[in-house]
């Protein structure tokens, strides 16, 4: 199984923290052990 990894993308108008794509495994198990899917973007903020 793969692991799921979380990125940090920064630029001039602010930083995003995003997981990686969840694979038809890993999305079983969340099903399995009846556990909701991480969200897709943790954060987003905006530069001011």
């Amino acid at each position: 199984m793969q692991r799921i990894h979380l990125g940090l993308f920064q630029g001039a108008n602010g930083e995003i923290y995003q997981r990686t794509e969840l694979t038809r495994e890993q999305k079983e198990i969340f099903r399995a052990v009846k556990v909701s899917e991480p969200p897709k973007f943790y954060s987003i903020k905006t530069g001011t």
